[in-house]
């Protein structure tokens, strides 16, 4: 799931209405048996947008990352919001086909999409509570 923050931050009314730099995050929620870890895909504006290409390179980037770290792993489900334009495309299925095929290791890859509106993994969402409440500070 993708969240977008907006930096620099500060309480002064004048900055605020400046135009401020989009960062992008990515973040992954990952468990294999008794290993759970999390994974923060961070770009910025000036070096890539949020399209469906952009997502889909995020999470290959950290699919990579998880199938390089554990090379017993042999099936992935994939939890997404039910975004059209950002993971139900073209570019995101073959993306995963691509990864399949470099992670020989890996027999399955299962995307599954949560109800519109609704976060289908709450340890994302505990995540993205974290940062935002980390930059408030």
């Amino acid at each position: 799931m993708a969240i977008l923050l907006l930096l620099p931050k500060a309480n002064i009314k004048s900055f605020w209405f400046n135009r401020k730099l989009s960062v992008y995050n990515l973040t992954v929620h990952y468990s294999i048996g008794q290993t759970k870890g999390r994974i923060c895909v961070i770009w910025y504006e000036g070096l890539r947008g949020r399209s469906g290409n952009d997502l889909a390179s995020a999470l290959i980037t950290a699919l990579n990352y998880v199938a390089d770290h554990n090379p017993a792993m042999t099936n992935i489900t994939l939890w997404s919001d039910a975004c059209i334009s950002q993971n139900k495309n073209s570019a995101m299925s073959l993306a995963l086909i691509n990864f399949l095929e470099a992670h020989i290791q890996v027999e399955q890859v299962i995307q599954k999409f949560g109800t519109p509106g609704h976060s289908p993994v709450q340890e994302v969402d505990s995540i993205h509570s974290v940062i935002e409440r980390k930059s408030r500070n």
